[in-house]
């Protein structure tokens, strides 16, 4: 497994291989690929990682706060105790990956599609989360206050434990909040829309 922990081992990776990427994208243009690379305890703050392919990797412990990982795609990566504190996902896709424990405060996870990812414990203060689609999310433990879910697809998502403090959650589907997996939830001052009209501010 290749390891890629300063900004100058990326450059190097991604120099290395550029021509191959090149080659395989008709129209010229190369979006990075990161298979099976470990970037254990990185310091990659305010990188742009924009269009990239993470598949089977590992993160944990790394710092990428303020990094651009917008339209990336995430498969089975391992993220543990990881800083994105600030990162922008807009647009990703998350599908089957470990990210326990890691900080997410002020991210932008807009338009982000999870799929069967573990979220335990992880911190996401003041993210926006708006039109996300939370597919089989596990939030066990997570503190996701001050965030806006407006429009977000929670029906699946598990919020068992998790911390809710003036938030505002909308969902994209009729009901699906009223599906939701609350129990044992902190959820002081935060608005819950349920349908047209039917707005449920909850305050405990």
């Amino acid at each position: 497994m290749i390891r890629i922990k300063t900004v100058s081992e990326l450059s190097e990776y991604i120099e290395a291989r550029k021509s191959e990427w090149i080659r395989s994208d008709t129209t010229g243009y190369f979006f990075p690929k990161f298979i099976n690379v470990d970037f254990t305890g990185c310091h990659l703050d305010g990188v742009s990682f924009e269009k990239s392919t993470f598949f089977s990797c590992v993160l944990n412990s790394g710092s990428f706060i303020g990094s651009d990982f917008s339209a990336c795609s995430f498969m089975r990566c391992t993220a543990i105790d990881a800083n994105f504190t600030g990162a922008i996902f807009l647009g990703a896709k998350i599908e089957y990956c470990k990210m326990k424990k890691s900080l997410f405060s002020d991210c932008d996870f807009s338009d982000v599609d999870f799929s069967k990812t573990d979220m335990e414990y992880a911190k996401m203060k003041n993210a926006k989360l708006k039109n996300v689609r939370l597919k089989e999310l596990e939030l066990f433990g997570a503190d996701i206050s001050e965030c806006d879910l407006r429009e977000a697809d929670i029906e699946k998502a598990s919020f068992i434990g998790t911390k809710f403090i003036l938030s505002k959650i909308t969902s994209a589907q009729k009901n699906s909040i009223l599906k939701m997996k609350l129990k044992t939830v902190e959820a002081n001052m935060s608005l819950f829309i349920v349908d047209d009209g039917v707005d449920v501010l909850i305050d405990t």
